[in-house]
């Protein structure tokens, strides 16, 4: 196994996970897919110093619900980047049935290597003693709402860090229902997406950290799981609030094309435009559409190749009916503009 090359379990690992979900995709040709796995194979290891932590000294699960339990604590003590934590963990989870019982130990060791190593602004992280203080200050009365793109909206636009924190709260009662307040943070990834540029991957590693989330609710405990939750709702918010991001400039084109060229404009007005409109009309085509333009100009680049995986496998799960959601096909066809611009501009030597 190539991911115990390194000495952290991180970026690398997690492309490589949603290469290989790609054998389960029968929309995806069979050359397109070898090539992405192999320019994941490509990818440098992951690396990060030894961090000695009493996990280690556990025995080892059998199973990815003993993994996710042990393994929770460790990325909730780790805030500062929970998305790709929770995406390392989930990562890490689907792989777990088909590791050698010797080879697992050193995993879960690379993967506390690498929550250990990663650093924040420290307003951009939410530890579990600042939660809990915050958690103090919600009124007995919250807990009621139910959680949708609307209700929720709001983290995006408060300009402070409890505020945000507190309409969260407001979602977090008794019978919460933790896949949809899972998707719905995902949702407003997406939505800073239509209107954001996003060339470090963050945005795209909160989706993926979002859909990891719901995917490992029948794995963790609900109580720990709603701790994540809060630590990735209070990463969106600092990546509005304080995480400088660019606004993409629209396009004072107006016109209506196909995909495949409105892609290769570099435009991304246009893209997401084209994109709206096929998803809508001929959801059946989206996908063929997609997987060509991939083919055509498919990153090397570990930050581009993992945005890119991530934005497919988070719109693939969150998918309804087999067709892809509008937004969903907007944030993809943004990030295949980005690429198709950056492919055809000359670098400044």
């Amino acid at each position: 196994m190539r991911i115990l090359g390194g000495s952290g379990f991180g970026e690398s690992a997690l492309a490589a996970t949603l290469a290989a979900r790609l054998h389960d995709d029968p929309d995806c040709p069979a050359p397109t897919r070898d090539a992405i796995i192999q320019a994941c194979l490509d990818l440098p290891f992951d690396e990060a110093p030894p961090y000695v932590h009493p996990i280690n000294q556990q025995p080892v699960p059998e199973d990815p619900r003993g993994l996710c339990h042990q393994l929770l604590p460790a990325l909730i003590a780790h805030p500062a980047d929970p998305a790709l934590g929770a995406a390392s963990l989930w990562s890490l989870s689907e792989l777990w049935p088909h590791v050698a019982t010797d080879e697992r130990a050193i995993l879960r060791t690379r993967l506390l290597n690498s929550l250990a190593m990663r650093r924040e602004d420290s307003a951009g992280a939410l530890t579990a003693f600042q939660l809990r203080e915050w958690q103090k200050k919600v009124p007995t009365h919250y807990g009621t709402l139910t959680p949708s793109v609307a209700s929720m909206r709001g983290v995006l636009e408060t300009p402070e860090a409890l505020a945000a924190y507190l309409l969260l709260a407001e979602h977090l009662g008794m019978a919460v229902d933790l896949e949809t307040l899972c998707w719905v943070q995902g949702s407003l990834g997406i939505h800073l997406l239509q209107s954001h540029h996003d060339r470090g991957g963050r945005l795209a590693g909160f989706v993926i950290g979002a859909s990891a989330c719901e995917r490992l609710v029948p794995h963790c405990h609900a109580e720990s799981l709603v701790t994540v939750i809060s630590q990735l709702n209070h990463r969106i918010w600092w990546l509005r609030a304080h995480g400088r991001l660019h606004p993409v400039r629209q396009s004072i084109d107006h016109t209506q094309r196909p995909f495949g060229p409105a892609v290769a404009t570099g435009d991304i007005t246009l893209a997401q435009r084209a994109a709206r409109t096929l998803a809508a009309q001929q959801p059946g085509r989206f996908w063929y559409e997609v997987w060509r333009e991939i083919a055509s100009r498919l990153p090397t680049g570990r930050t581009d190749l993992l945005r890119l995986l991530s934005m497919l496998d988070a719109a693939r799960w969150r998918s309804e009916s087999g067709g892809v959601a509008v937004d969903d096909a907007s944030a993809i066809a943004a990030l295949l503009a980005d690429l198709a611009y950056r492919h055809s501009t000359p670098r400044p030597a």
